[in-house]
C-alpha cells in the first residue's frame, strides 16, 4: 500500500513500538514520501481510553472475543473516526475537502494504483458519510430492530452481536461532516456502556447509527462475507502496532462514483476499494 501513496495523502497512526516495526519492515524512501506522515499516538492518549473501566467490564461479556482477543483491539475499532478527526484538525496536510479511514488490510487483496484519484473524489456527496454494506439482506433485517427503541433510545432487543453487515473497515466523508460523526458515533458508544448493552464491536454501534439516522449516509453494497471473520477489521500493519491503520485524507481536489457497486463473489471488503479505485 505504501508504495501507492500518490492520489492522496496518508497519516499512519501507531506507537514507538509500531512505527519501528514500520521502518524495520519497509524501505526507508517510502517514509519519505512527502504524501505520508507517521503519528505516534500512544494508547492512553486514545479519545476513547477515557472509557478504560467500561471497554475492561464490556470485554468480559464480551463472549465471541473475549476469548481470542483482548478489550485494546474492540477500543482501536472503536477510535478510527477520532483518528480521522484528528488528522482534520492537526492538518498535517493541506486542508483537503475529504477525509476517510482504511484498514491496511484492505489492501491485501493485491495493488490498486488507481485508488482515490481525482475523478472518483470529485464525484462524491459532500452531504453523506459513505460506508460498505457487505450484506443487505441481513442489515434489511436488522432495521425492525433498531426502529423498536426503549425510552433511553437503545433497541428494545440488542443488536445481535454475531451479525456482519456493515464494514467498519473503510469510510470516507467531507471534512464538514466528520465532527458531526465523531459526536454521533460517541454520544451512542457512551449510550451503550451507560446501559451495559454489549458492545461486541465498533460495527455494533455503527449499525444503530445508520438505522437511526439514514438521511446522513450512503451504503455502498456489495457480496456477504463467506467465511465470518474474514474481513479485514484490524487495522495496522504489525500485529503489536496500535493505531498502525490509515487515516487517509483525502486529495485536496475531492471524490468517488455510483453510490451501489454490483455484488461480487471476491472478498465483499474489496468492493469499497473498487468503489473508490
Amino acid at each position: 500500500m505504501l508504495a501507492e501513496v500518490v492520489n492522496y495523502n496518508l497519516v499512519l497512526f501507531t506507537d514507538q513500538v509500531g512505527e519501528a516495526l514500520l521502518r524495520d519492515h519497509f524501505a526507508e524512501y517510502y517514509f519519505q514520501n512527502p504524501r505520508i506522515k507517521i503519528v505516534q499516538k500512544p494508547i492512553e492518549t486514545w479519545h476513547n481510553y477515557h472509557y478504560k473501566n467500561s471497554w475492561i467490564k464490556n470485554h468480559e461479556m464480551n463472549t465471541l472475543l473475549n476469548n481470542k482477543t483482548e478489550w485494546k483491539l474492540n477500543m482501536l475499532w472503536a477510535e478510527k473516526i477520532n483518528f480521522v478527526n484528528e488528522a482534520r484538525i492537526n492538518r498535517y496536510f493541506p486542508e483537503t475537502d475529504f477525509y476517510g479511514w482504511c484498514d491496511i488490510g484492505y489492501f491485501r487483496e493485491g495493488p490498486c494504483p488507481t485508488f482515490c484519484t481525482t475523478p472518483k473524489i470529485l464525484a462524491l456527496n459532500k452531504n453523506k458519510i459513505y460506508y460498505a454494506c457487505v450484506d443487505a439482506n441481513q442489515f434489511a433485517g436488522l432495521r425492525m430492530i433498531v426502529e423498536h427503541k426503549n425510552e433511553k433510545g437503545l433497541p428494545t432487543i440488542p443488536i445481535p452481536p454475531q451479525q456482519n453487515s456493515i464494514a467498519g473497515g473503510f469510510f470516507i466523508a467531507h471534512h464538514s461532516k466528520i465532527e458531526g460523526w465523531r459526536q454521533l458515533f460517541d454520544a451512542k458508544l457512551r449510550l451503550y456502556f451507560d446501559n451495559n448493552y454489549l458492545v461486541k464491536d465498533d460495527q455494533i454501534i455503527l449499525v444503530d447509527c445508520i438505522l437511526s439516522e439514514p438521511q446522513r449516509f450512503e451504503l455502498i453494497r456489495g457480496a456477504a462475507p463467506s467465511t465470518p471473520g474474514a474481513a479485514p477489521s484490524t487495522p495496522g500493519a504489525a500485529p503489536s502496532t496500535p493505531g498502525a491503520a490509515n487515516s487517509s485524507a483525502s486529495p485536496s481536489t475531492p471524490g468517488a462514483a455510483n453510490s451501489s457497486a454490483s455484488p461480487s463473489t471476491e472478498n465483499p471488503w474489496f468492493e469499497f476499494r473498487r468503489f473508490l479505485g
